[in-house]
């Protein structure tokens, strides 16, 4: 797997202070809760070998957006698959609106939130975010 980072030498990120400030912070939330050493968990620019794609479970998943990006990124670290950051530039669009809303925001912190209960207890809070609950797809024991 191959994410194209904002935040490894080389990679740069223009956008507005908010944009900003909501990115460093959910990406720190992500690596400190979830104990992933990436640098990017929320970047959408990404390559997946076809063998890390029949790995992870991606179509058990029931979550969207940055929530799909970081489980996505946790899922590969915690089954052992290599994952590499290349330098990107990300310029905010200068047209149209952005994908990223308020509520998208909020579920995207809910979603982080249970996977943190759940790596640290193995319970569920609330409604499961993958398909089969219960089914073994990588939690990490650590």
């Amino acid at each position: 797997m191959v994410i194209g980072s904002r935040y490894i030498p080389g990679g740069r990120f223009e956008s507005s202070i908010r944009r900003k400030i909501l990115s460093v912070t959910a990406n720190f939330l992500v690596r400190k809760l979830l104990s992933l050493p990436i640098k990017d968990c929320t970047s959408g620019f990404r390559f997946y070998r076809k063998d890390a794609i029949e790995k992870l479970p991606l179509r058990e998943l029931k979550v969207k957006g940055n929530s799909f990006l970081f489980l996505c990124t946790a899922f590969a670290f915690w089954n052992n698959l290599k994952i590499s950051e290349v330098p990107i530039f990300f310029v905010e669009r200068k047209r149209g609106r952005s994908k990223l809303s308020h509520r998208e925001v909020i579920e995207a912190f809910l979603c982080l939130i249970k996977i943190f209960i759940w790596k640290k207890t193995g319970r569920w809070l609330g409604a499961s975010l993958l398909g089969q609950e219960g089914k073994d797809i990588g939690r990490p024991t650590h």
